[in-house]
């Protein structure tokens, strides 16, 4: 902008004071609004450092090699820069021109990523740039991401900042790696992909423009051509018709919406004879006002000074443009940071430090695991697996389905001849019509004791519910300090197995009680039952049954009457032992399943709740044991590092916004 400010006054009829008065004044105003601008963008580079996904507004060159980027940059910038046959950029540069009053001295810098400025002539800039690109990329020709970052002061340069690129090549060379042309594309596609960049082609006159490498990588990212600006170089080896490309005259031309501008560079006989820069300029003017085809082209078509003046304009309007936008996501970026940053532990340095740390961890965590034992789920309503009440519940009914289900066994034609077979075995012990209550106890003894495993089933799955909660609970609480989570899991884990061992022994109990006592309960449950299985059977004997009329609902369950029909004493019998078996086992079902439900829930919930906190609080009141097991991770270590460091950086960030 200040380029072409100048350029127009330049141009005016004014007298040389005035004219020298309103050139102040239009420094003076650059000074004003639009060095800031460049300085904030300049400044945010300085500080991110490539460390955050901030993309900000950036110029990025890219061309094949030997298309002649290298002399651009030169031209631009008035420094030489390395050049070479095979690549020679191998890592970004970060070029800074920066445009001082003839009244300032003129100086460079150069530094790498994360290092301090290293003041340095302008004559020491390109063995300066190899001996850093040697340091970073090594001797083999590789390529690295690693930027370079060189600020040139000058007077009568632009005020820009381009980011130089690798030139494109496809064939490696002497000792380059063999994915030579993948290694460059990725990086270039890092710089070139963000819509914050504008891409500056560097494309040789005397190809067809459409086949650049650089051009078709900017397609691919930037299809319509909206923020790509092609230069194009080597313009006196190109014959007539390069005014039609540059002014895309024709469909077949390969149009860019930020357009081109050709530039006449110093040739190798000229970098020979060290023709200076302001010399080169000239020429190059000559040769644009004499050339046949160009002479009379618009001036905006061609001369480093208006590609200077293009540039410069795109510049400053893409930071006004995008900067806001990069204020927002930097002011994300920190709130998010923070974020994580305080979900971290605390560091802890002292015992004392441990000891209370672990207190606070330990009552969030009983009080958590307590809300989900009594079926307050809050934050985990979607994760049924947590909602520990239910998932009981569907263990305890498995285990009385499975009781339940075995009922009408008992009134089966099959059970009927095992109840024969048993009375018969007891027949003398007692008068044939009356039921012997060892008989009944008996039977009720073969079926009780299949139900060991069954119960011991429940308590194992049980505990595997508890365990689940528990260990995600860990997981989340202690989980960010990992020795100190495998520890009190252990722990936990040893103290629920004691617990499940008294309850097993408490259930078992439970069965053997109701196997080895008489049949015994105050339940009218039984003799109701009996009375209406007896009632039924009789109105049956005395009808003209059908199969269908057999099947009968006494209670709460559905029965088939069939084998209870027969007639005789001995079957009469072991019809009477069968429907007092039944009835019995009704009574014996709802009596054990409240049992054990009862047992588990009691062993399980009442320790958790109310004496799981004092006994880890006992286990590890010892504070050098916490100071060991709650020291943290690498892992831990090096993201707290890399937040605070992050946090940092990008609360500079904004402060660049605060003195914009």
């Amino acid at each position: 902008m200040l380029l072409r400010l100048c350029e127009v006054v330049g141009r005016s009829s004014f007298s040389s004071a005035f004219l020298l008065k309103v050139t102040m004044s239009l420094v003076d105003l650059h000074e004003e609004r639009v060095r800031p601008l460049l300085d904030s963008v300049d400044r945010l580079r300085d500080i991110l450092q490539g460390q955050e996904p901030i993309k900000l507004p950036s110029i990025v060159v890219v061309g094949d090699q030997s298309s002649g980027k290298s002399s651009v940059l030169e031209s631009l910038s008035g420094i030489v820069l390395p050049r070479g046959q095979n690549i020679v950029t191998r890592c970004p540069l970060v070029l800074r021109m920066v445009c001082t009053p003839s009244n300032e001295s003129e100086s460079a810098e150069i530094c790498t990523e994360g290092q301090l400025p290293e003041s340095i002539e302008f004559d020491d800039i390109e063995a300066k740039i190899r001996e850093l690109t040697d340091k970073l990329a090594g001797d083999r020709q590789r390529i690295v991401p690693t930027p370079i970052n060189l600020t040139v002061r000058k007077q009568n340069c632009p005020d820009l900042t381009l980011i130089d690129l690798p030139g494109i090549t496809r064939n490696p060379v002497g000792n380059q790696p063999k994915d030579i042309y993948n290694q460059i594309v990725t990086l270039i596609k890092k710089y070139i992909e963000p819509v914050e960049s504008v891409i500056l082609c560097v494309i040789p006159a005397n190809i067809d423009f459409t086949t650049s490498e650089a051009i078709m990588l900017s397609r691919e990212v930037d299809p319509a051509g909206v923020r790509t600006v092609g230069v194009v170089t080597k313009i006196d080896k190109c014959e007539l018709g390069i005014r039609s490309k540059l002014e895309c005259r024709t469909e077949a031309d390969l149009k860019l919406a930020l357009g081109y501008v050709a530039v006449r560079n110093r040739t190798q006989d000229e970098i020979d004879t060290r023709l200076s820069f302001e010399e080169a300029r000239k020429l190059e003017k000559d040769y644009f006002d004499s050339h046949p085809e160009l002479g009379d082209m618009p001036p905006h078509y061609k001369g480093t000074l208006k590609l200077a003046t293009k540039l410069t304009e795109i510049q400053i309007e893409r930071i006004r443009s995008i900067l806001p936008k990069v204020r927002e996501t930097i002011r994300e970026r920190l709130r998010l940071q923070r974020t994580e940053l305080s979900s971290l532990p605390l560091e802890l340095i002292s015992p004392g430090d441990c000891s209370y740390r672990f207190t606070e961890l330990l009552q969030a965590f009983v009080k958590n695991l307590s809300q989900l034992i009594v079926g307050e789920y809050d934050r985990y309503m979607d994760d049924n697996e947590m909602h520990i009440p239910a998932r009981l519940l569907e263990i305890f009914l498995k285990f009385e389905a499975k009781m339940r289900t075995k009922s009408p066994y008992f009134i089966s034609r099959e059970y009927q001849e095992i109840v024969i077979n048993a009375m018969k075995e007891t027949q003398g012990a007692a008068l044939p019509n009356f039921m012997s209550p060892k008989l009944h106890s008996n039977l009720m003894a073969v079926e009780l004791n299949a139900l060991y495993t069954p119960a011991e089933q429940v308590l194992s799955e049980s505990r595997a519910c508890y365990n689940h909660v528990i260990e995600l609970l860990c997981e989340h609480y202690f989980g960010i300090t990992p020795t100190l989570c495998d520890a009190v899991k252990e722990s936990i884990g040893a103290l629920l197995d004691k617990r499940e061992a008294e309850a097993k022994v408490d259930i078992l109990k439970s069965i053997k009680r109701e196997s080895i006592a008489d049949p015994y309960t105050l339940n009218h449950y039984y003799m109701d039952v009996i009375g209406k299985i007896k009632l039924r059977v009789e109105k049956l004997k005395h009808a003209a049954a059908t199969p269908g009329t057999y099947v009968s609902e006494v209670n709460d369950f559905t029965v088939n009457l069939q084998s209870l029909c027969g007639s005789g004493n001995e079957q009469q019998s072991a019809v009477d032992m069968q429907i007092s078996v039944f009835a019995y086992w009704k009574v014996v079902h709802k009596r054990l399943s409240d049992t054990i439900a009862l047992v588990t829930r009691q062993f399980f919930n009442a320790f958790l709740m109310n004496d799981l906190a004092s006994e880890l609080q006992k286990e590890y009141m010892e504070p050098d044991r916490l100071l060991v097991l709650m020291k943290d991770s690498s892992a831990v270590i090096r993201r707290r590092q890399e937040l605070q460091a992050s946090v940092k950086r990008l609360e500079k960030a904004l402060d660049v916004f605060t003195k914009l």
